[in-house]
């Protein structure tokens, strides 16, 4: 028996939020804020997981705008050009805009603070993460991302035999139960 739970991911749906535990057939359209990782299999370590994600977000602090903030947790993000990602060039991705810094800011303190807590990366490319995070939402079905928005939620996710579950999301700016 392995000692890891395989899997995990931590992203944006852009287009709907999901309840705990929602099993789909195939990922919504999202933004992957943390790619691929494993959870030492130990419950307290998925409890520690859960916590870290809420309270990161919340650490990230208002956005100042010329004439006001935004809420503290909701990151304005702008659509970039269309482009060819992977190893092979051949997904199709629009590419995702961070004028604030926050994305990315987020993007590296999960990083960093998962693998503190003892998780492991599957595939960290340097190429494309921390300092290099390049946000992008895959094109899913012909459906693509064409319209700013704002990144206010993340998700846990899980794949496990082909299983997609969603297994919770945190609102970034409000306190968990």
């Amino acid at each position: 028996m392995s000692n890891t739970e395989s899997n995990f991911f931590v992203s944006h749906f852009t287009d709907e939020e999901f309840h705990k535990e929602t099993v789909v057939d195939r990922w919504p359209l999202h933004l992957t804020v943390v790619p691929p990782f494993e959870i030492p299999e130990n419950h307290r370590r998925l409890s520690q997981v859960t916590s870290l994600l809420g309270a990161i977000g919340r650490e990230l602090g208002p956005i100042k705008l010329q004439y006001g903030n935004i809420r503290p947790g909701s990151i304005p993000l702008e659509i970039g050009n269309e482009a060819l990602y992977g190893p092979d060039n051949d997904i199709q991705v629009v590419e995702i805009i961070d004028p604030s810094g926050k994305l990315k800011e987020l993007h590296k303190q999960l990083v960093v603070s998962l693998g503190h807590i003892g998780c492991t990366f599957t595939d960290l490319n340097p190429q494309w993460s921390m300092d290099n995070y390049s946000p992008h939402a895959t094109t899913k079905s012909g459906k693509k991302l064409d319209r700013p928005f704002f990144c206010d939620t993340i998700a846990l996710n899980k794949k496990v035999n082909g299983t997609k579950r969603i297994l919770t999301s945190f609102d970034l700016a409000e306190p968990q139960d």
